[in-house]
């Protein structure tokens, strides 16, 4: 690799997929978005989505729609029919796995020892 050149593709992601083979699914694999690939518009969705999944206990109409809508901006070619068919255990499993992925591949970064 030339040292002295910036590549962009060395930027972009391993991607992510979502396997859509249970529950009623048709084993259709679909890419997932990493936290790289959000716009600005989507980033600032996911924050406006977390606080409306935070109201689950309060509101479980509205933390629901937001799970189903938070899982459409990271996985957008799977249909949201086929997300809500989907049980909510498992969507929620989903999001936090693609968290713990982010913070696998972005790992803070920890104080120098001295």
């Amino acid at each position: 690799m030339d040292t002295r050149a910036f590549s962009l593709s060395d930027l972009v992601p391993e991607p992510l997929y979502f396997v859509d083979n249970a529950m009623g699914g048709d084993g259709t694999r679909y890419e997932v978005l990493t936290a790289e690939l959000l716009s600005e518009k989507d980033v600032a969705t996911a924050t406006r989505l977390d606080a409306r999944i935070r109201t689950m206990a309060e509101d479980p109409a509205v933390a629901i729609g937001a799970i189903n809508d938070y899982m459409q901006m990271l996985v957008p070619a799977l249909p949201m029919a086929r997300i809500q068919a989907i049980p909510m255990a498992f969507k929620t499993r989903f999001i936090a796995w693609w968290s713990e992925q982010q913070q696998a591949n972005n790992p803070k970064p920890t104080a120098a020892a001295g």
